[in-house]
């Protein structure tokens, strides 16, 4: 029995180490399982900012590249930037000028037309030096470069005469008188006016003053060539001599009194060199000479070639 009790104790004991061993090994398999959560909790925090910090990479990236673009575009526009402002300094000389443009090219148009070459020269020379306008161009301040290829191309010469007459044509609000010794500007004017339906008519027609009253009335555009000497039947047209029935106007033309379409237009063209004006015909009409010029015979002639070769 003696021998038995010890051993009977050691049994217990280590009953009772192994029960306080289990309950420990129960505890930290409990703490275990909680590590475990915790790791996966962790990890997938990991991968959710894994996740954002690719994206902000990639929106950093993008970032990047926009910066990169603009600066490549602001080095590209510090060029444009300085030609923009010349451009600006440009704008503004001609703003600065553009009365005292206007004013000369309305003159121009006015006086001018009936004076050779020379002559206008000579006294735009003179205007120009008075409104310090030098290096002002007529012809550059109211025709576009379109404009003058476009009469080129309907066969009007290069030369400036040709184009500073063309320009006057356009322009003034007179009717126009054309000297025209060679016709060419009789020429250039029906194939520039083709679209509009323009209408020729000889001064010298026995239908002429008909052809005249239909065209005022259903406002055609009428050329009359040939022309010697302005009839008075035209002077009511060419002074713009109008009388009021109600909504219409009328002009008197010969014996008949005509109702006038404001889409009426009238040209006048004469072969006639010497052609003789009064006074009043002088002022109802802007009168423009296409003379022959060497330099414009030349442009003619160059002109011709071209449109031989072209055909």
């Amino acid at each position: 029995m003696e021998r038995v009790t010890p051993l009977q104790k050691e049994k217990n004991d280590l009953i009772k180490n192994l029960n306080e061993a289990e309950k420990q090994m129960e505890k930290l398999s409990k703490g275990l399982e909680t590590v475990d959560e915790r790791v996966a909790e962790l990890k997938n925090n990991f991968e959710m900012h894994m996740k954002e910090a690719t994206q902000i990479k990639i929106d950093l990236d993008k970032q990047q590249e926009t910066i990169n673009v603009a600066g490549t575009l602001i080095d590209r526009l510090s060029g444009e930037y300085e030609r923009w402002q010349e451009q600006i300094g440009n704008l503004q000389n001609e703003i600065d000028c553009l009365e005292k443009g206007s004013l000369l090219s309305a003159a121009f148009v006015t006086f001018l037309g009936s004076e050779s070459e020379q002559v206008r020269n000579e006294i735009l020379s003179k205007w120009k030096e008075l409104l310090n306008l030098n290096d002002f161009s007529t012809l550059e301040f109211c025709v576009m470069e379109t404009e003058k290829l476009n009469w080129s191309n309907k066969g009007l010469p290069t030369d400036a005469l040709s184009q500073e007459n063309a320009m006057i044509l356009f322009n003034t609000t007179e009717i126009p008188l054309i000297i025209d010794p060679s016709g060419r500007a009789s020429s250039f004017l029906m194939k520039h006016l083709k679209d509009k339906q323009v209408e020729k008519v000889n001064a010298n027609d026995s239908n002429f003053l008909t052809q005249v009253e239909l065209a005022v009335r259903f406002g055609k555009l009428l050329l009359i060539d040939d022309v010697n000497k302005i009839e008075p039947t035209l002077m009511n047209i060419l002074r713009k001599d109008f009388s009021s029935q109600g909504p219409r106007r009328i002009v008197q033309i010969g014996e008949k009194a005509v109702d006038y379409n404001d889409n009426f237009r009238l040209y006048i063209c004469s072969k006639n060199n010497l052609l003789q004006l009064d006074q009043a015909s002088k002022a109802a009409v802007t009168l423009i000479c296409f003379s022959i010029t060497q330099t414009g015979l030349a442009s003619q002639l160059h002109l011709d070639a071209w449109i031989g070769n072209t055909n």
